[in-house]
């Protein structure tokens, strides 16, 4: 055989401990995401929320949009730190799922029967607290795995 049965099981023993430790440190970061997203539904909520030009809030409306905002940011902000060999081409899809989240956005918004037409424009965009939350949120959950 090409190798001893004894540095298999010693490499595989390795590995597995690694395996463990990885699921438990994704295990963990998971229930650390979830407890910020708890924080920000109650930031979105609460009497200090995000609202209007009219003094109203939108409801899960405005977390709805601030969740997804805030993971899809998230997500290629993770992509981004960890892809190391770069070519045209991977940099050009990065380049189209980024442009993507506005052009998203700004279809749902601008849909000619829809409630909510003009809902981010009066609602999110404009509000600092909005966008605070939103950087804040996505620094808490891009720092662990930065780090």
């Amino acid at each position: 055989m090409p190798y001893s049965l004894m540095d298999y099981y010693s490499y595989r023993r390795t590995l597995s401990k690694k395996f463990i430790i990885q699921h438990i440190w994704w295990l963990g970061y998971s229930f650390y995401s979830g407890f910020i997203i708890f924080l920000m539904y109650y930031g979105c909520m609460g009497n200090y929320g995000v609202m209007g030009l009219d003094g109203q809030n939108q409801d899960l409306y405005s977390f709805g949009v601030l969740t997804i905002m805030t993971f899809v940011i998230q997500h290629h902000i993770i992509v981004f730190m960890k892809v190391r060999s770069w070519t045209l081409s991977y940099t050009f899809w990065f380049i189209v799922a980024c442009v993507q989240l506005p052009i998203v956005f700004l279809g749902a918004e601008n849909m000619s029967r829809s409630q909510i037409t003009g809902a981010m424009t009066g609602f999110f965009w404009i509000s600092g607290y909005y966008w605070m939350l939103m950087i804040v949120t996505i620094v808490l959950l891009v720092l662990p795995i930065a780090i």
